[in-house]
């Protein structure tokens, strides 16, 4: 369960558009996170938005990338003659004194600090007074009297927040245990929702069942943790590959080469239940060293192993890939009853509907690659042929650095972006 409090700027926003909307087009400046960034932001877009529905008149907005953009975005939506001219965070409060003096007959607000200029309206909070009913709530609507709080910049205004929380959920259990993290000390720390999945989960993990995010774009990964609720899962070996890409991409010792982004690593031959369903994992190296098959029931899902019988098997050339590895792995697949379902991973038709679904016996009898007769060497000759002739997939560079990371996002760069990177000569000879 989580709990989400939306500050009401979103219609102060548009009560002060509205207000000077009959001398010149309003203009909104989003902080870093973003204007979708289920906070303060969002509140302010939403605001916005209604504002505009219901006159039928346009606004001006801008999203900040970086902190260098924030004079420079309120210069320029000055230089256009939009008035007001809507600040959203407190860390622009030096740019909108700024620009306020240069443009003295332009109106400008600011949200979570105060400018004192005659035309500069400052929207401030008791945010320890608003918290405080969410720590209140978070303590009532716990099950396990654990809550959790994740705050974005390490900052007294974010401080005040946490505090207010804390207060409210002592009052309405004074037994209740909060658990509380700052995401960071640098703007970064408002665009960063790997960071805030991982703090959540850790909370959780600690047996909090409803967390506060007081934390800008990085709640969307607090907001993504909960809603997820299971455990993440992968093979053991993922430790394998987290090594052999952590350094391809360079990701520092920050990167965690431990498995530790995922809630649980499998072991070979692992049983585990899903529900009702008894299921049981098997390591199937080859294509990677992390592969997995999951069998559960009458059905097996396995992986970058095998493929539809008119498809063969899957390739072996990646980093830690190898052919024989890849027969004995498939070899353990095809030992399961013959009636055994497979699901794919993939599929590749060229003259017929995609499939997904075949049987052991269906794979000994037709499979091109390694159905019943062809040897091991045999196998393995054809597959690294066939191996040598293929590109780089267009998208795994950037979806490795991903699924390294258990599906989160690089960490924000210091100007508060997140970027992929583009090793181009990490696999010379493949790439196209």
């Amino acid at each position: 369960m989580k709990l989400k409090t939306t500050a009401r700027m979103g219609v102060l926003a548009a009560a002060l558009a509205t207000s000077f909307a009959v001398f010149a087009e309003p203009a909104i400046v989003f902080d870093m996170g973003g204007k979708f960034d289920k906070s303060f932001n969002e509140a302010a877009y939403n605001g916005m938005e209604k504002w505009k529905k219901e006159t039928g008149k346009q606004y001006l907005e801008f999203e900040i990338a970086n902190e260098s953009q924030r004079e420079q975005a309120l210069r320029r939506m000055a230089e256009k003659g939009a008035s007001p001219i809507i600040a959203m965070s407190f860390s622009m409060a030096s740019s909108v004194e700024k620009i306020a003096k240069e443009f003295p007959k332009l109106n400008f607000a600011i949200i979570d600090d105060e400018v004192k200029l005659p035309n500069v309206q400052s929207l401030v909070f008791k945010e320890h007074e608003g918290s405080f009913l969410v720590g209140a709530m978070a303590a009532m609507a716990s099950k396990t009297g654990k809550v959790g709080f994740v705050g974005g910049m390490d900052i007294p205004l974010i401080r005040r927040f946490q505090c207010g929380y804390e207060q409210g959920a002592k009052w309405a259990n004074p037994k209740a245990e909060v658990f509380a993290n700052m995401t960071g000390t640098t703007g970064a720390a408002w665009n960063d929702p790997a960071r805030g999945g991982e703090l959540a989960k850790a909370q959780f993990a600690k047996g909090a069942d409803v967390v506060f995010a007081a934390a800008g774009g990085t709640g969307i990964g607090v907001y993504q943790a909960a809603k997820d609720g299971g455990k993440l899962a992968i093979g053991e070996h993922i430790t394998v590959v987290q090594e052999v890409f952590g350094k391809v991409f360079n990701a520092g010792t920050e990167f965690k080469r431990d498995g530790s982004q995922f809630d649980h690593l499998f072991k070979d031959g692992e049983r585990y239940q899903v529900g009702a369903l008894q299921a049981q994992a098997i390591h199937t190296p080859g294509h990677t060293p992390a592969c997995m098959t999951h069998v559960i029931g009458d059905a097996a899902f396995v992986g970058d192993t095998i493929f539809m019988p008119d498809q063969g098997t899957a390739r072996a050339d990646f980093p830690g890939g190898n052919a024989r590895t890849l027969y004995h792995s498939i070899m353990q697949v095809l030992s399961l009853p013959d009636t055994t379902r497979l699901f794919m991973c993939h599929d590749y038709p060229d003259k017929r509907e995609v499939e997904y679904e075949t049987t052991v016996a269906a794979e000994k009898a037709g499979n091109i690659h390694v159905q019943t007769g062809i040897s091991e060497d045999a196998f393995v000759t054809r597959r690294e042929a066939r191996d040598a002739t293929l590109a780089m997939p267009r998208l795994i560079l950037p979806s490795l650095q991903i699924n390294m990371r258990a599906g989160h996002m690089p960490p924000a760069d210091d100007n508060g972006m997140v970027y992929l990177k583009l090793p181009v000569n990490a696999f010379a000879g493949k790439a196209k």
